[in-house]
């Protein structure tokens, strides 16, 4: 232990990370490593068993889901490290398993922080004791900064769009990466009896299949969108994937996201069209039967071509409505009216219009189409320096050297700062300047 006086209580401490896929491990392995250097303590639980000897064999203990309840895994630490404090971290993910480990955290007062990628690439936010998103609010002292109205110019010149991770892509050119993949977790599941969140990998198998056929049936007639050759009035509606943990934790009474979509299309004036969009990440989720379907009973609608890019799609849009895509805040950027319709970082902003019920959705959609709101780039520039200001450096489960060097500090003296004592109040959020 040095003689830091600035982390003198951290010993007392205990980080505990939790891993459900391989990169998982890979990453908060690195991450372990570096905060011990600084005296912090580290331990896992673990919903991948085919990982867990890895952990062990890197020095740190493992508490694995398959053999204890979360319940007993939380007061197993207590006990056995009962001279530390634990708090517990996890990726945000719409995980059944991680999910009943947060109410078990909770459930004993302890501190949980969710980490969940930012919209900014390269950075994090950090959710404490909560799965919410209180949204970012400007006031009048809020001031621009140049990082983020930088990141903003970048942005949109180079038209970045969130990149995609997951098994979910059907791209021709990965499909054998992801099938190798869920043969060599069917290898753990089923040979070696090793469990993971993959509960059925033949499933998911069928699943990505499925939707590599999706695709191909889905856009052989789709509209390829051309920005210049727009003619057209229209609203812009980007569809999420399905497992997106923003829409299974924060808006679940939108999962039924075709529901939305005829309700929007019946909303809508008779002079406007409906162009839709899947997730670049689940190109294929929706089946044949699903587009055909809102075709026939939507004159009005149109599934874009995955081709199209959405910045493209964004700046020749009326208006662009989103459940809680980031879709909704890349338009924010362009300057462009957006309805939100479930919880987002953006929801409370005063630049958007937020959406309580169907009802208040309908009245929105015809108000700003009749009644266009000018969104000034003053406003915009303060929105998105206060959300930088509320993420932190450093990037999930990215493996560069740098980056991994970066989180750890980030992680490091966000610890220093927090009180390790939680709150009775079970939806704060820590914010600080970096």
């Amino acid at each position: 232990m040095g003689h830091d006086n600035t982390r003198i209580y951290l010993p007392s401490q205990l980080l505990v990370f939790t891993v459900a896929t391989s990169r998982d491990v890979d990453f908060y392995l690195h991450i372990a490593k570096m905060l011990m250097e600084k005296d912090f303590h580290c331990c896992f639980v673990s919903f991948i068993q085919s990982e867990n000897n890895r952990i062990l064999r890197s020095g740190f203990k493992v508490f694995d889901l398959y053999e204890m309840k979360t319940e007993i895994i939380v007061s197993k630490i207590k006990t056995e490290f009962g001279y530390l404090t634990p708090i517990f971290f996890q990726e945000l993910r719409s995980s059944t398993a991680g999910r009943a480990l947060y109410n078990s955290v909770r459930k004993e007062k302890l501190n949980h922080i969710y980490f969940e990628r930012a919209f900014f690439r390269g950075r994090t936010n950090f959710l404490i004791n909560t799965i919410n998103t209180k949204g970012v609010v400007v006031n009048e002292q809020t001031m621009p900064l140049k990082e983020a109205s930088d990141y903003l110019v970048k942005m949109i010149e180079k038209k970045e769009v969130i990149a995609c991770s997951g098994w979910g892509r059907p791209d021709s050119d990965r499909i054998s990466k992801i099938m190798w993949d869920l043969f060599k977790k069917a290898v753990f599941r089923y040979a070696l009896k090793k469990q993971s969140e993959e509960e059925d990998v033949f499933e998911k198998m069928r699943q990505t299949f499925g939707a590599w056929k999706n695709k191909r049936d889905n856009y052989k007639n789709s509209l390829f969108f051309e920005e210049k050759k727009q003619t057209k009035k229209y609203v812009f509606f980007p569809f999420q994937s399905p497992d997106d943990q923003a829409l299974l934790l924060r808006s679940i009474k939108h999962k039924d996201q075709v529901d939305l979509v005829n309700r929007i299309c019946k909303f809508l004036p008779p002079d406007y069209l409906l162009y839709a969009t899947e997730h670049p990440c689940a190109i294929g989720a929706l089946s044949k039967e699903t587009i055909d379907g809102l075709k026939r009973e939507n004159l009005n609608f149109r599934l874009l071509h995955p081709s199209a890019n959405v910045y493209d799609i964004i700046r020749k849009a009326a208006l662009v409505v989103t459940i809680n895509s980031k879709v909704g805040a890349e338009a924010i950027a362009l300057r462009k009216q957006v309805i939100c319709a479930g919880n987002s970082f953006y929801t409370n902003s005063a630049i958007v219009e937020s959406a309580t019920s169907y009802v208040d959705l309908n009245e929105k959609i015809n108000h700003l189409l009749r009644q266009p709101r000018k969104i000034l780039h003053e406003d915009v520039q303060k929105f998105f320096a206060q959300a930088w200001r509320e993420s932190y450096p450093g990037e999930l489960l990215n493996l560069e050297s740098g980056n991994l060097a970066r989180f750890s500090k980030t992680l490091s003296d966000f610890l220093v700062r927090l009180n390790p004592t939680p709150r009775p109040d079970d939806s704060y959020r820590v914010m600080f300047s970096l």
